[in-house]
């Protein structure tokens, strides 16, 4: 037995001597992966995981064994930098939408529209100096491989049969281990693709983006399978739900003109900020207070930023979870707000002072059902702020066009798309003076001057400002008289944590914020991030017919049926609900958390917080887990297979 295990101790010593390249190849891979992790999702070490990061690395590594002996080495150097590329981009995305990046969005990045060209330079915007430790693992190769080069010490002798069965059987056998250490959930998770960050801490990030890969030409196989099976479970998912029960809020706006305002990156949390005495949303304040205020509001978006939030809003159906159903889905079959209201005589259009391919919006609002888009060739660029237009020019420019087309229709319905409140928040000269500092004791201190925040909340002044202005201006051209105005913020302003604490937790003392060890320290955690990034949705009209707040959990899918109930229109596929007709309600996100009033639940790591003082049962979450799993499913199914269009097709064979 001692001579067995002497042998099996040689074995492997003379492996890692005859393969010196190979494993160095191996060991630097799977420690950029490791990094990645502890850079984002702060996991610092999971024997699942990094058992999926050294397989996949030693996989590589098999592969070079394709390749004779003088391209062997550079085809494993060639993998190791795009491997450090790719974890280097993970890093960056990562910084602005908490998760991954998808080959859609790569591919997006180098699509000829000016939806990538925006999308890659905010991106670049938000390159950070420590992200270079990415490259560490890369560094050391190099300079191990340099030694054993200058020393004349071979580094590579895979030509030998024993020495391919030795990394062969490695590869096997560290592969097993990680199959092994996987249920039967784990791999459902892989293909469901709904939380990316599970899966990287679960999988590693190389086998995130191998499935990833494979995720993404699913639309082409969906096309010749799987079309019936998911026709089928949507019948029953909507042919079972109940009738839409009337309320007290039954039609009140029937017959008025509608104007929604996609407010970009505004976040509830600020509209309780003041500085110095002055709010930093005065007017949305003053709307909220004299309108219908959902302050438990929340979006659903997922790599598809502002264009899933419009298209949630417009049609109750979640973003798809590979993709941007504005970019890759823009020919499908919907049922949304422009739709129905058009069923009514309404004239629909949107107003966005950027091109109508920012997010293919030229080609999707035509599926949402707008009767026109007028995007920046309709406006002149007297004024830019960030992206394109400013807020200011754009509602003034806009309210003429507007009253031109309210005296051509009876009804209309607008969607304006503002611009200004977009990150990198980096415009602070054109955004005013409005002062971010604390005054105590007599004393100026900085506070969230010349931070990321600070110029995100004078950005969003700035944006709340214009929007006092377009209502001026609405109410001067007497468009006010018999309209409802809905503002919506899209999604949250995609601030890191770092950010907010400064925000929450800072010493006027030091310039500097609390530590964790001092007693008014306010600890930030995962939940508190989460539930601090709902969004406002107020719905006002001039003569404050509705002046109350809603509390109640509220996702952006369920605004079609509470605005369509209160305009008299309703959507047969609308995955969400009236809120007025439920006492609690579920808030399903596309990568599978939920979140109702007392709970909020975490699917990767299958844990929750509680948010209020009550007694939760195990059926009641497993209840409402399934729930979100069987949303998603459908709504992705949805859009995939274009389900809507084969029932409405079904059903004007059946009146046929």
């Amino acid at each position: 037995m001692k001579d067995k295990f002497k042998k099996i101790l040689f074995s492997l010593k003379q492996m890692f001597f005859d393969n010196i390249f190979l494993i160095m190849f191996v060991i630097a891979n799977t420690l950029c992966g490791y990094l990645l992790k502890a850079l984002t999702i702060n996991q610092y070490f999971n024997f699942v995981s990094f058992m999926g990061e050294l397989s996949f690395s030693f996989l590589l590594g098999l592969l070079s064994l394709l390749f004779k002996k003088k391209r062997r080495k550079c085809f494993l150097i060639i993998m190791l930098i795009l491997g450090n590329l790719l974890c280097f981009s993970d890093l960056i995305y990562y910084g602005y939408y908490n998760s991954f990046l998808s080959v859609e969005f790569i591919s997006l990045l180098f699509a000829n529209t000016e939806t990538g060209g925006t999308a890659g330079n905010v991106l670049l915007d938000l390159i950070n100096i420590k992200y270079i430790i990415i490259f560490i693992p890369f560094i050391i190769f190099l300079v191990v491989n340099a030694v054993f080069k200058k020393n004349k010490v071979e580094t590579s002798s895979l030509d030998s049969k024993l020495n391919r069965k030795r990394v062969f059987f490695t590869w096997l056998f560290l592969f097993i281990i990680f199959i092994v250490c996987l249920s039967p959930i784990d791999y459902s998770r892989i293909y469901k693709q709904w939380n990316r960050e599970y899966l990287v801490g679960k999988f590693g990030i190389y086998i995130y983006h191998a499935s990833d890969a494979l995720t993404s030409i699913r639309p082409t196989i969906s096309e010749l399978f799987g079309s019936d099976q998911a026709y089928s479970n949507f019948k029953n998912f909507y042919y079972s739900k109940s009738e839409h029960q009337s309320n007290e809020y039954s039609g009140i706006f029937e017959g008025m003109n509608v104007i929604t305002i996609h407010y970009e990156s505004a976040q509830q949390f600020a509209m309780e900020l003041e500085f110095n005495g002055k709010e930093v949303t005065p007017v949305l304040n003053k709307m909220a207070s004299e309108g219908m205020y959902f302050s438990n509001f929340y979006s659903q978006i997922s790599v598809g930023t502002s264009s899933d939030a419009e298209y949630t809003f417009m049609t109750s159906i979640l973003p798809v979870k590979s993709g941007s159903v504005f970019v890759n889905y823009a020919d499908k079959k919907f049922e949304s707000i422009p739709i129905l209201l058009k069923e009514k005589g309404y004239y629909t259009f949107s107003m966005h002072a950027n091109s109508g391919k920012f997010w293919n919006r030229d080609q999707a609002h035509i599926s949402l059902g707008y009767d026109k888009l007028y995007d920046k060739s309709y406006y002149v660029l007297d004024e830019k702020i960030g992206f394109g237009l400013s807020d200011k020019s754009f509602y003034t420019q806009s309210v003429p066009m507007i009253k031109e087309i309210s005296e051509e229709n009876s009804l209309f319905y607008a969607n304006m798309i503002t611009l200004s409140n977009h990150t990198p928040f980096d415009e602070v000269k054109m955004y005013g003076n409005f002062d971010v500092t604390l005054t105590a004791n007599g004393k100026t201190y900085q506070y969230m001057e010349d931070t990321k925040m600070g110029n995100y909340l004078k950005s969003l002044h700035y944006a709340d400002k214009q929007l006092g202005l377009f209502m001026k201006l609405l109410d001067e051209a007497g468009l006010l008289e018999n309209t409802v105005v809905v503002i919506y913020g899209d999604h949250d302003a995609k601030l890191s944590k770092s950010d907010y604490n400064r925000l929450i937790n800072y010493d006027v003392t030091t310039n500097l914020t609390y530590n964790d060890s001092d007693p008014r320290y306010q600890e930030l955690d995962y939940y508190w991030f989460e539930l601090n990034r709902n969004v406002p949705l107020v719905i006002w009209t001039k003569n404050n017919q509705i002046k109350e707040e809603i509390t109640t959990a509220m996702g952006m899918y369920d605004v079609l049926p509470t605005l369509g109930n209160m305009l008299n229109i309703k959507s047969k596929y609308a995955l969400g609900t009236d809120i007025f007709n439920v006492d609690d309600n579920i808030v399903v996100f596309p990568n599978g958390n939920w979140l109702t009033n007392n709970i909020y639940y975490n699917s990767g790591k299958g844990e929750y917080k509680l948010l209020k003082d009550t007694v939760l049962t195990e059926d009641e979450i497993e209840k409402n887990t399934k729930y979100a799993e069987d949303i998603l499913k459908i709504s992705d199914d949805t859009v995939v297979f274009d389900l809507i269009k084969k029932d409405q097709a079904n059903e004007y064979m059946k009146e046929g």
